[in-house]
């Protein structure tokens, strides 16, 4: 199942590619939408890493940061600084987007899922 998740989920590197052309025409409202669903794939894969059912959708880095074993190093400084970079759109919106995407690569390979 959690090998399910991650094939289905992981493939999120397509939304940053996304998110680069919303900030390149400036459409700031696609660059939010793009990014809710880079964060909702990006936890989807977190918790099947942890083998957790998905635990909904409030408090997802702290209930991650409690209940996961399994966490990337700096998961919430990395989200943290991701929704920042949001509000002034930019290139280090796909800079923190590359930090976080890479950070949870490293654990999938770890765990052998990737």
């Amino acid at each position: 199942m959690r090998r399910a998740v991650v094939a289905k989920n992981f493939p999120i590197l397509a939304y940053a590619h996304q998110i680069q052309r919303a900030l390149e025409r400036g459409d700031r409202v696609s660059v939010n939408h793009r990014i809710a669903a880079l964060l909702g794939c990006y936890f989807d894969v977190l918790f099947a890493i942890n083998r957790m059912p998905h635990p909904g959708e409030k408090r997802l880095v702290r209930i991650a940061e409690v209940r996961c074993s399994r966490l990337p190093p700096g998961m919430k400084r990395q989200v943290d600084a991701l929704l920042d970079a949001v509000s002034i759109p930019g290139a280090e919106v796909l800079r923190q987007i590359d930090l976080l995407v890479g950070s949870l690569e490293i654990v999938l390979r770890e765990e052998a899922l990737l």
